[in-house]
């Protein structure tokens, strides 16, 4: 898996002992716990160990512990050439793994993946690393109330796979995945669950294969805190392969995302890819270091956008009189201009009256503002109805940038592009 392989039996003389898994071994895993007992049944402690799968018959895990078992305890232990996957949580009956300790633990060239963390809560852990691994390196499920520092490298998918609901937090680096580096789809229970926060650190020549970013958040429902984040390009280390990720961030079809000020994100060709109808945005271009290129590149601060930034789905608290959208609002630049898009705007009743469009203004970062208060030309397509409003942009004491003069007379519906100067 990947240009970079190791010796499987290069430990070293830290580790005590070695469990090899011959070819005529039928159980589903080395060592294996589960129980289905709803009283908390404690969990086994291993300590300098290695567990060697590479004569072992398909499918078979290194560690799966299985139902309410808590203290788990693993520390400078190896899980390597597993035929499945190196350690597996999940629940039993509703009962949950939590409460697990781990440090330097290593999942090296596991074919089904190296941690599959299905739910474990409450938990810790550091220095843990996935190389080499078949499928997902690390997937990441209900962690609720844990934190681990881990890396994922040389994975046959994705480095880590966020999946369910948040409230946990992940340090994290990677390197030439052949998917994304990261990627998050948790999908709930629901909007406004506890939040994944992430600390990108280095996520580096991911998405190998050609398809995936660095960081993915594609469907999420957890809301997304990045608090550090570093994409970078590369090939392999013979210096063959593709220049990778040909896209550094993809955002598409996300409840709410949150990326860092001073983040750097170099890319083969596209340093952000916002689609879909994202909910939430919370990304200050003019904050972000963005390149394209080679890892001998040499990437600067743009002075403008390497994406259009976007707004979906504004509700009727975001439009005076009772405004509602059917579907997009969103802004873009054009050479010196200040573009604003507005599809399929819908009033209450075809009444006389303006509409007026608050617009938060951390929205839109700060160089792509108009330096002053515009008034704009009638709306140039689109409109139903009749309408003789003009319309307009000006700052608001709150410090919000407001789009008025939305509709006019007897308005049924419209949609319309505004263009404001940004000089």
């Amino acid at each position: 898996m990947g240009d970079a392989p190791f010796d499987p039996y290069d430990y070293g003389d830290t580790y005590s002992t070695i469990f090899e898994i011959g070819p005529n071994y039928s159980g589903t895993s080395f060592l294996g716990q589960t129980t289905t007992s709803s009283s908390i049944v404690p969990g086994p402690r291993l300590y300098n160990i290695v567990i060697d799968g590479g004569s072992s018959p398909p499918g078979v895990h290194g560690i799966e512990i299985v139902g309410h078992i808590s203290d788990l305890m693993l520390f400078n232990v190896i899980l390597s050439r597993l035929t499945g996957c190196g350690l597996v949580t999940r629940p039993n009956a509703g009962k949950i793994p939590l409460t697990a300790r781990f440090g330097t633990v290593r999942a090296r060239q596991c074919a089904g993946g190296g941690f599959q963390f299905n739910v474990l809560t409450d938990s810790h852990g550091v220095d843990m690393a996935a190389r080499g691994c078949g499928a997902d390196g690390i997937i990441l499920g209900f962690c609720a109330n844990s934190y681990f520092d881990m890396r994922a490298e040389f994975s046959g998918r994705n480095g880590f796979s966020l999946r369910s609901q948040g409230g946990y937090t992940l340090r994290c680096s990677t390197d030439r995945n052949a998917r994304s580096g990261v990627a998050v789809t948790g999908t709930g229970p629901f909007a406004g669950s506890a939040p994944v926060v992430l600390y990108c650190d280095n996520l580096r020549r991911d998405a190998s294969s050609g398809s995936g970013s660095g960081l993915a958040v594609i469907g999420a429902v957890t809301p997304v805190i990045v608090k550090s984040l570093n994409v970078y390009t590369g090939v392999n280390d013979n210096g063959s392969g593709l220049n990778s990720p040909v896209t550094g961030v993809t955002i598409q079809d996300a409840h709410h995302v949150q990326l860092p000020s001073g983040a750097y994100v170099q890319a083969a060709s596209t340093p952000f890819e916002i689609l879909g109808a994202n909910t939430y945005l919370d990304i200050d271009q003019s904050a972000i270091i963005t390149g394209t290129g080679t890892n001998a590149g040499s990437p600067g601060r743009p002075g403008a956008p390497a994406f259009a930034a976007s707004w979906e789905n504004l509700t009727d608290a975001d439009l005076a009189g009772g405004w509602a959208i059917g579907g997009y609002a969103r802004y873009r630049q054009e050479g010196r201009y200040l573009v604003f898009d507005f599809d399929r705007l819908v009033p209450p009743d075809p009444a006389p009256g303006d509409g007026t469009a608050i617009i938060e203004s951390r929205l839109i970062p700060s160089h792509l503002r108009p330096a002053r208060n515009h008034t704009a030309p009638a709306w140039a397509s689109g409109v139903t109805g009749t309408t003789t409003a003009m319309a307009g942009v000006r700052y608001l004491t709150s410090g919000g940038m407001e789009i008025f003069g939305i509709g006019g007379s007897a308005v049924t519906g419209l949609s319309a592009t505004l263009r404001f100067p940004l000089d």
